[in-house]
């Protein structure tokens, strides 16, 4: 249950029932809100009746380029341990040569589960036993 709450009156209104996530727009005057499964897009005042706003995204295809994807998530992956790994020396690491040793591989993926492995052996260079990835 998403609750309102007047300054004003103190008064708690019960706003929209079943909300499972929600986010408030920049200028305040409408909330993005996932309740009992769609999405909808409603104003904060007036309180929006049951199904009001909801957003048709039953038609909505999405085209995506999954090496292009996996190539973007590698150099991200590799950007990350470049600028925030805690050993400035990369443990020895020449992180450079990595990111050429093992983007090598990027053209013969075949899954996304593959793209983690590759990443987990770059990442196994740094020598270090509590470094993990996974997900996607």
């Amino acid at each position: 249950m998403l609750h309102q709450y007047d300054l004003n009156k103190r008064k708690d209104d019960a706003f929209i029932p079943g909300v499972s996530d929600y986010a408030v727009s920049a200028d305040k005057k409408k909330i993005l809100v996932r309740s009992n499964a769609p999405w909808s897009i409603v104003a904060v005042t007036p309180k929006p009746q049951p199904g009001a706003g909801k957003i048709n995204v039953d038609d909505i295809e999405v085209r995506i380029d999954p090496r292009a994807e996996w190539t973007q998530i590698f150099n991200e992956a590799w950007r990350i341990n470049r600028d925030y790994f805690y050993a400035p020396n990369m443990h020895g690491a020449d992180w450079n040569a990595m990111r050429q040793k093992y983007a090598a591989f990027l053209p013969h993926l075949a899954t996304r589960g593959d793209l983690n492995r590759v990443i987990q052996w770059m990442c196994s260079e740094l020598s270090v036993g509590h470094h993990r990835g996974g997900g996607g």
